[in-house]
């Protein structure tokens, strides 16, 4: 048994485990999606032929829409029309175990990030606000380049020689 094939029999085990650790029913819908694709990875390493990560990424889909909500997969009885949808459109399933992780439903978890977006393009905006009014005062910038040369050590260049010329005499 060549490599490929025993990745993609992992994987679709792994895919039946997760039905039954999830305890999720399928749909009908879902059954039929899983079954077609199963059979075809199957006819496939029968015959010798390689499984193509490609012929794979229904598994991914799969199992989010057995981690989604209850009430999601009633909204999407099946895995395309939840793929298809506008609202899942952007989803990861990173997505979902963030929102398994918090014990929200993944609707939660979307709202939770839009607000910290926005939440992160208003301390941007904040912050460019902040530095255009130090850049329009001439008062705020003459006070910076006096701290600044406070802080830098006019004499720099000559303790750094100095230090150079007894580092070669001690050697």
């Amino acid at each position: 048994m060549n490599k490929e094939s025993q990745t993609a029999q992992e994987q679709l085990a792994d895919l039946t485990q997760t039905f039954e650790k999830e305890n999720v029913q399928p749909t009908p819908e879902v059954k039929e999606y899983v079954r077609s694709h199963v059979r075809a990875v199957q006819d496939k390493l029968q015959s010798g032929k390689p499984v193509y990560e490609n012929e794979l990424e229904f598994i991914p889909k799969v199992k989010m829409w057995m981690r989604m909500p209850k009430e999601w997969r009633e909204k999407y009885p099946s895995v395309e029309e939840m793929v298809k949808s506008e609202e899942m459109k952007n989803v990861t399933m990173s997505d979902v175990y963030e929102a398994q992780k918090r014990d929200i439903d993944i609707k939660q978890w979307l709202d939770l990030l839009h607000m910290a977006e926005i939440q992160d393009k208003e301390l941007q905006i904040d912050l460019a606000k902040s530095v255009l009014s130090v850049f329009n005062s001439e008062s705020k910038l003459s006070d910076l380049k006096k701290k600044a040369l406070q802080l830098a050590k006019p004499d720099a260049a000559k303790v750094i020689a100095q230090n150079a010329i007894k580092f070669a005499e001690a050697i």
